[in-house]
């Protein structure tokens, strides 16, 4: 195994940003995982620590990005799935105490439609939840012209 040297660090981090697991990342720059972990830890290396901090929070964001870009042309569940893992506050399922949504929905072709229908029933039945009024009689059934 190599020295973890500055060489082999912004390697690491370009290998992070671009989507490496952390043992992929550090297999690629010819060290263990657990050297990289173990510099990656504030008390170590904390200018190395915030980099790798840095990588993936651009990773994370390069993931939002696209994953918006194909929802607007058609869902893609496996973007969903790692939207989830890498952003469970935002993204993950909720149980059905915090917001239970069960909309069903004619889809036009226009995809930009029903971004702006979805963002205002969710909108509206956040505003209600907020409120601790009942969901509205929509998500029940077929008709959400009310919220379009």
């Amino acid at each position: 195994m190599a020295i973890f040297d500055p060489a082999a660090k912004e390697r690491f981090l370009a290998l992070i940003e671009e989507g490496a697991s952390i043992t992929d990342a550090a297999r690629a720059c010819d060290v263990t995982p657990a050297t990289a972990r173990r510099h990656m830890s504030a008390g170590v290396d904390a200018d190395f620590a915030h980099a790798v901090e840095g990588a993936l929070q651009t990773r994370r964001e390069t993931l939002e990005a696209v994953a918006f870009k194909r929802a607007v042309r058609g869902s893609d569940r496996v973007l969903i799935r790692l939207l989830e893992a890498e952003f469970p506050d935002k993204y993950a399922h909720r149980s059905k105490n915090e917001t239970a949504l069960d909309a069903r929905v004619e889809v036009p072709h226009d995809q930009r439609v029903i971004a702006a229908r979805v963002a205002a029933i969710m909108a509206e039945a956040e505003r209600r939840r907020a409120e601790g009024q009942p969901a509205p009689a929509a998500f029940g059934g077929d008709d959400i012209s009310e919220f379009a």
